[in-house]
Order: C-alpha cells, then structure tokens, then sequence
C-alpha cells in the first residue's frame, strides 16, 4: 500500500503501512494533521478506506509544525503509533471547526459530534478535500482512489525553510547573490557595442595613469634632473637637457590630455547606457505587477510597491555607474601597481602589500553584515513610505477626528526605526572604512621608513628619484583601496535592492491563464457547483454555494455586510481562484477560459470607484479605447453623469483624479457605471452601484441599468432591496452560505432572512411619512411594503427617463434669437426659453461638435444638444459663437518673455492675443496640462486661463523657459 499525501509528507510510514495490510479494503485517500489532542506537535496520519475510517497518532517530534520544518523523511519503521479505527457505517456529518489558529475534523460517531484530529493553519486546505471525500464516502459515494498529486517544492533543501512565493523555488536566505548580479548584467546585452567602447576606454585610462608616476618619478628625478646622459642619448638630444625636459613635459600633457578625451567618451557611453537598463528594469517591474493577481496587492502596501519600482530600480544602478565601470580601471591600476613595485624593490613592496590578504579576508567577513544592514534600512524605508502614503491619503479623516498629533507620533516611532537602521549601515561602513584607512596608511608609513633607510645604508645602490617613483606607485595603489573599500558598500545595497526587484518579477500570479485557453464569445450562462473560498486558510468566506443562472437573467444578490457577496462577484469575474467546486461559464470551467474572451464579456460596477488621472472622457472610454465622442456621451447621459459633467469647467475635457478636479463620490460612481455601459458587456456585475448616490440620482441610474441588463446576465448587490424586486431570482448568503433562494414573493413568504431585512427596510421607509400609502394599502388588500416601494418607483419613473435621454437640437427644430441683453434665447419643443447657455462638451478634443444648450439658473437642466456647429445656419453660428467665448476666456500666449520659480510658484510674463500679460501659477498639481496636439492649458493662482496653442511656433529659448512643465 503506497498511496501518497496530499501534504507532501510522501509515502505512508512503512509501520502503518504493514498495520493495514491486513485490511482488504481500498485506500480512497490519506491526509496529514499536526497537532495531537493534548497539543503537543505529532504527526497524525489519516486514511480513508471503503470500510473504515483509520487515525495513526505518532508521538511528539517537535518538528510538524509552522515555519518551514516539517520533515521530508518518514517516521522510521520503530517508532511506536497508536491506531485508532472507525467503521463509515458508525460515521455521519464530518465537517471541519475552524479556530483562531487552524482547526478541528469533527465527525458525528454513532449519533455523538466528536472531534478526531487537530490540525494547523497550513493543513487546512488539504483537511479540507480530505473532509469532502470522508462526506462522500460516509453517504456512499465512493470516489476513486487519489492519484499521486505533482508535488511543487515546498521547501528550500538548504536550510529547510519554506519559500515565500508559492510555484517560486527561490530562498531568499540562501540566495547566491552572484546569480542576482549576472541577471542584472543580462539587461545590458542590448548595449554590447557601447560596453566594450566603455572597457576599452577603462583599459586605455588605466594604463595612461600607471605610465605617470613613472613619468613624475624616475624620469623626472633620475633621467631629466640628474642629467642622465644614457637617458638623453637614447630620444636623440645628447646634452641637451633642456630639450629633453621639454620632451618629457610633452609626454605629460599629452598623458593628460588622452586620459581626459578617454574620460569624455567614456562619461558619455556610461550616460546612454545606464538610464536604458534602468528604465528597463522599471518597465519589467511594472510589467510583472500588472500580469500579478488582485490577491498580490491586497497583501502589500503602497508606498512599498512605489518604492521596488522607482527606488529600487535606481539604487540598482549606483553600483553600476560608479561601481562595475571602474572595477576594471582599478584593477588594473591595482596590479600595475603592484608589478612595478616589485620591480623596482621588493622589499619595499612586501611593506606596500602585506596587508592586502587580510584587508580581503575582513571584507568577505564584514560583507554579509552590511548586506543584512541595507536589507534591514530598505525594509524600514518602505515602512515610512507606507506610512506617509497612508497619512497623505486619510488626511481628511485625520484632520476631521484631530488626530494629527497621534499621526505625528506614529511617523515619529517609524522614523526612528529609519534613523537606527541608518545608523547600522553606518556603523558596518565604518568598519570597512576603518580596515582600508590602517590598510592604506600603515603600508605608506613603513614604505618611508624603509626606503629612507635603504637609501642611507646603502648609497647609490637606491636613488632618491626611485623611492618617490615608488611612493607615487604607493600613492597611485590608495585609489583602489578606496575604491573597493566603497565597492562592497555599493555591492551590498544594489544587489538587495535587485533582489527585492527580482523577487517581484518572478513571481508567480495566483490566477494564470491556461496554455489550452478556450476563445469564447459568451453568452451569459453562469453556474456554479459547490464553490468554497478563502482569503486566509481558516477563515472561509464562501462555502459549498451552487446555482445556475442562465443568458438574460438579473440574479439578486442579498445578504448581511460580510456575508460573502462581493467575494461571490469577484470569483465570477475571476479576480480570485477557486479553492474547490467548479464556476462554468456557458458550460465551460472558468479555469479555461482565455482572459480575453472573459474580460471582455463580464463588466463590473463596485462600490469602490476609481477615477485615474486623466480627462473625465478618458475615464469613461477606459472600458473601449477608441471610443467615439458621441459613444462617450450616451454612455454618460445612461449613467445619468452627463448632467454633472457639462457643467464642468472643461465639460468631457476636465483633468480629473490625482492633481486634477476631485469628485465626489456619486459623481465617481456615475462614472463607473458609464465605464460599464459603455463596455457593453454580456454579464454585467453590480456591486452596490448606487450605493453613493441620492435617491433622485439612483432613480435615474436604475432606470438606465433597467435598459441596459435587458438581454444580457446580471448580478446586481444591492442593500436597498427596492433596486432588486424586478429581479429574476434572489439568493440570499449568510455566513458565506447560501441559505434562501427564489423570486421576490417566494423569499417573502418563506418569513425568513430576506423577509426580515426587507421589512426593516420597509419600516424605516414609513418612519419617513409613508404611513398614509400603508394604511390605503392596507384597505387595498396589499402588502403595505409593495405599495410604498411601487409608488416610489413608478412616482419618479418618469423624471429619471427624462434626466438620462438626449435630445438633439437642429435648425429644422429650434431657433436661436438675439436678446437685447446681448444673450441668446431659444424656442424649442413647442417651449419658449427667455435665455439660455451654451457650454461646449468637449472644448478642447471636439469644440465645434456636442454643443450641450442648458437652462442658466438653478440647476442648469440641458435642454437639447446641437450634434454639429457647422449644420446651423451661419448667424446662428456666430451667435452661440460669442456666448461660448464669454464662457470659454482664454487669451493665447504668442510669445514667453520670461518664467521665474520661487518658492514653490512660478511668475509668467507672456504676450497674448489681448495684450502683455503677468500672473502666477502654482508649480504642484496639474496647473499646465496639454489639452490637443503641441496644445496646453495653463491655470494661474486666480482661476484664469491662457492657453499655448502652439508650443513648436514659441521659439527654442521660449521652450526652455517652459522645460519645468512639459
């Protein structure tokens, strides 16, 4: 009998193995838990057969639990176990208790609810399917035995602990870092021509600066000033020394010379190369986070991920541009060094050089500190980032509850972490600054005293010209010195920082696409079979759920907050995976359908918006690339945003998100939901739609939601119950169960969960003065609830038709006159309006096309909208022509004199179209942002306007000026 784990625990002990080979009966499956009923760590073994039930409970070995070590071995055949037995006949109900930490396999035997085994968090998902296939087999269902599961490795074979990213056999601990260097240098395979430009000129560099102190030295000193006529006859100047000192003066400045060009060239390779292969590196970062699954980001902060892209990405490259370039120059100064040493004596370079071998014993002992020391400063750094992040985005919540010095405490305490990580970088640099300096100033020291002692021993055997060619050699040996000293630095923080940056690029998304993806075009049949899902391993949110929805139908998704409801939408729309059970799409596993065919048949509304820098018209076509103007706008006016965004300063043009207009919650939601129209999708998922509108507003919505689910499927969660009476079919969880499921009348008269939330509902509407509509109701024979909510509906119907249609306004239809106020009215629709405004829908993308016609007091209720200046006839053109640029002022800047920037604004004086011009504009935010083609905006300090039509017809020092900005 060797039937495998689930657990990865291998084959079953050989002793119980043998203890149940007696058995006739099939093994089904087997499992592992790991903690004994009085909580010591045992290995409690769990076979499943179709007779019995059998539990070998082995003793204590302290090693079955958490973090990494359980044991890859088996129990040797010796060790004693205790097997207990229990007939499937005696069994019944076995299910799993789940505790703080972990959980309990209890099972009903012979009518008593015992629990049998103790397991912790990382069994639960494995006691889970054994749990599933025990119920089967208890019913008798009888599944066939499990095969042998492909086990991933689990644990790091090294030092036992387990690896971090699940699929991603990589430990941290154990990481050859030389492995992390050579992925970096692949980045720089696209510049192989420069590289070796680059070595070449390091090489070149380094011999140049090896040949001058000879040249200063024994040239200088021991051929030109002493006259050395050997010297003179070998260039060709015999007794001409002055000559010959001019020769020698020339060798220098041409030394000088070639090492600065070398210089230049080199700066200039280094300066194209580096910023390639960082930005590289950020876009296979950002890459890898995007290909990640929702799950990735719900377990990491912000302002950390913020960092592994910008940061990390840089701190990579310091070793890079003033490491790995020079690491040849100084090598090869290092050895040059050290070879003319020798030669010209050896017993001043054992005094230069005998610190050289312990100098790289301390580094490579120092070395795993500091590395520890920068992981530990970036960890913290990411500490603060997150904390500034968090304390940048409550800030309305901090200033409303006055917690600013709570907030000052809590940077405070992050802060001082910072500032003692810090300070353990330092203190480890230090060490190494301090091991150089004695191994660069001893040597010098020693060098002096025995080469003045040379020479006064032995005259004439040591020049004075040779010792300080030696020293200059000496002198020319402390820059790798200080070199490497710092290159160890610089080593340890880029290769942390590139492993934090690899760690997120390989790893493994925990929703993938499969290889064998099927391309459907959907139709909306959605069915799930015994679904179960968890966020933490004993924390399930939804268990066993099942249901069918088919093509057309509006599912009403109801229950508690926290029951499940959104987790139920985002397994459908497949931001999660399944633990177990089955979701079908069209009768396909949703596992195999290909991201394409399911992101673009399901659209999803969340209570939680998003609005990303942009224009409000970008936000909108978010959902279709490509969208045309007027898609944008009816998808608008269906969402009922249409009103609210006309009256924007820019209309459909107007910056919104970070740095642009703010909007309230309603008005992100609205636009949301035209995201979602405009998607045109075949399931369309609500997840609390309307939950940030008013009830005008909502109404509104919901009549254009009405038209848009007709012939396609939709899941609608809704609190406000009224929204969800016209659905088909309602579920109701609770407790991640699904509990009640039917029509509206059919859950009402069941007087059970949703009967009761539903009259809660209904009771807080009659607080608001319904009661008349329920006493009538009453005398009707009707269910007081079903009139209140009817009434409501079919009362604002009508109006909420009338807010989200379009109306187009033509000259066959309408006709503008001039006022003698100098305004413009209009007669339109058999109605007479006295005045009337006219604001361009998109001013700077399409200004002569969607011409929104609006009342100009109250609210501004839109009257019409005119598809196409160039239809109306040309008086009436030049009419609404000048009311526009009353409302659109902006003069155009033909010419920059000039910009300052002083604390934090910017001072303009321009020339316009009307005249010389001077104004401030803030330098944060978006206040000079393009609106077209070479075209920007520019936003001063008092809400004025002027705008660059053409920024290549300003001159080149004109561009410069406006470098801070675009």
């Amino acid at each position: 009998m060797t039937v495998r784990t689930k657990t990865g625990a291998g084959i079953l002990p050989k002793g119980l193995v043998k203890a149940l080979g007696k058995s006739s009966a099939a093994v089904l499956s087997s499992a592992c838990a790991d903690i004994g009923r009085d909580g010591e760590l045992r290995r409690t073994y769990l076979i499943l057969t179709t007779e019995s039930l059998y539990i070998a409970v082995y003793p204590p070995d302290g090693q079955t639990y958490f973090s990494g070590r359980t044991p890859r071995g088996l129990p040797d055949d010796d060790v004693p176990f205790e097997l207990l037995s229990y007939p499937l006949s005696e069994l019944s109900e076995p299910k799993l208790i789940h505790q703080v930490v972990g959980g309990l396999l209890a099972v009903s035997v012979s009518g008593e609810e015992t629990w049998l085994c103790r397991f912790s968090g990382m069994r639960t998902r494995d006691m889970r399917s054994f749990c599933d296939r025990l119920a089967r087999a208890v019913k008798g269902e009888f599944d066939a035995p499990e095969e042998p599961p492909e086990q991933e490795a689990a644990y790091c074979p090294k030092c036992g602990q387990p690896y971090p990213e699940k699929g991603r056999a990589v430990c941290p601990r154990c990481m050859v870092k030389r492995t992390v260097f050579l992925r970096i240098l692949r980045y720089f395979s696209a510049y192989k021509l420069r590289v070796a430009v680059m070595l070449l000129c390091i090489a070149a560099s380094g011999v140049l600066n090896a040949l001058w102190p000879y040249l200063t030295g024994t040239v200088l000193y021991d051929g030109v000033l002493a006259k050395d006529a050997a010297l003179a006859a070998r260039f060709g100047v015999d007794g001409d020394y002055a000559l010959l000192l001019g020769l020698l003066v020339l060798a220098m400045v041409l030394t000088r010379l070639t090492s600065q060009v070398i210089s230049v060239l080199h700066g200039r390779m280094t300066a194209y190369i580096v910023p390639g292969v960082t930005a590289r590196i950020k876009n296979n970062v950002f890459s890898a986070m995007q290909r990640l699954s929702i799950q990735f980001y719900s377990r990491r902060q912000t302002g950390g991920l913020m960092q592994r892209v910008n940061g990390d990405a840089n701190e990579v490259m310091h070793f890079f541009i003033d490491g790995l370039p020079y690491l040849l120059l100084n090598v090869v100064m290092l050895c040059v060094s050290a070879g003319v040493m020798l030669w010209l004596d050896w017993r001043l370079a054992l005094a230069a050089l005998f610190l050289l071998p312990p100098l790289f014993i301390v580094s490579i002992k120092l070395l795993p500190r500091l590395f520890h020391a920068y992981g530990r400063r970036s960890r913290v750094m990411r500490s603060i980032y997150s904390r500034l992040n968090d304390s940048i985005s409550g800030a309305r919540v901090v200033k409303a509850f006055g917690q600013e010095d709570y907030e000052n405490r809590r940077f405070s305490g992050v802060n001082n972490q910072v500032r003692d990580a810090e300070l353990g970088v330092v203190r480890n640099q230090n060490r190494f600054s301090a091991a150089y300096t004695v191994g660069r100033e001893l040597p010098a020291l020693l060098v002096w005293c025995t080469g003045a002692f040379i020479i006064l021993s032995s005259r004439g055997a040591f020049t004075y010209g040779r010792l300080l060619t030696f020293v200059n050699y000496l002198a020319m040996l402390q820059g790798p010195m200080v070199f490497f000293s710092h290159l160890f630095q610089w080593w340890s923080n880029s290769m942390n920082a590139a492993q934090r940056i690899f760690e997120i690029i390989d790893a493994k998304p925990d929703v993938t696409e499969s290889p064998s993806a099927v391309r459907l075009q959907l139709k909306g049949d959605i069915e799930l079979r015994n679904v179960s899902f968890s966020y933490e391993p004993n924390r399930p949110a939804l268990s066993d759920v099942s249901f069918h929805v088919r093509p057309g139908e509006m599912l009403g998704i109801v229950g508690r907050s926290g029951a499940g409801k959104s987790t139920l939408v985002n397994l459908i729309s497949r931001l999660f995976d399944t633990e177990s059970g089955e979701i079908l799409l069209d009768g396909v596993n949703i596992r195999e359908l290909s991201f394409s065919s399911l992101r673009g048949a399901v659209a999803m509304v969340s209570q939680e918006t998003y609005i990303f820098i942009g224009t409000v018209a970008e936000n909108i076509a978010y959902a279709k690339p490509g969208a045309s103007s007027f898609e944008i706008l009816r998808a608008a006016a269906a969402a009922d945003a249409h009103r609210f965004i006309c009256l924007l300063p820019d209309g459909y043009d107007t910056l919104v998100g970070e740095g642009g207009r703010q909007l309230s919650g309603g008005e992100r939601q609205r636009l949301s939901i035209a995201r979602a129209i405009l998607a045109d999708p075949r399931i369309l998922v609500l997840d609390e739609a309307t939950s940030a509108v008013d009830t005008e507003t909502e109404q509104a919505i919901q009549a254009s939601l009405d038209r848009l689910i007709k012939g396609r499927t939709t899941l609608s969660i809704a609190h406000r119950l009224s929204t969800l009476r016209n659905a088909d079919r309602l579920i109701v969880l609770d407790q991640g169960r699904l509990v009640e499921q039917g029509t509206h009348a059919e859950l009402m008269a069941q007087k059970g969960i949703y009967h009761r939330l539903y009259m809660l509902q209904t009771k807080a509407l009659a607080m608001k003065g319904a009661g008349i509509m329920v006493e009538k109701a009453e005398q009707a024979g009707r269910m007081p609830e079903d009139t209140i909510i009817d009434d409501i509906m079919e009362k604002e119907k009508r109006a909420a038709q009338e807010l989200t249609a379009v109306r187009f306004i033509t000259s066959d239809n309408a006709r503008f006159e001039r006022t003698p106020g100098g305004f413009v009215s209009l007669e339109f629709g058999g109605v007479k309006y006295p005045r009337v405004a006219v604001h361009r829908c998109f001013p700077f993308s399409d200004p002569d096309r969607y011409i929104s016609v609006r009342e100009p007091e109250g609210d501004g209720r839109e009257i019409g909208i005119i598809e196409d200046m160039d239809t109306l006839d040309p008086e009436t053109r030049a009419m609404l022509g000048e009311q526009m640029a009353l409302r659109y002022f902006s003069p155009k800047i033909r010419r920059v004199y000039d910009i300052r920037e002083e604390y934090g604004y910017s001072y303009w004086d321009v020339e316009t179209d009307r005249g010389a011009c001077r104004f401030t504009v803030r330098m944060s935010g978006g206040n000079v942002y393009p609106i077209g083609a070479n075209r920007y905006l520019v936003n001063d300090i008092d809400g004025n306007r002027f705008e660059i039509p053409d920024l290549y017809a300003l001159s080149p020092r004109e561009i410069k000026k406006l470098d801070l900005f675009i």
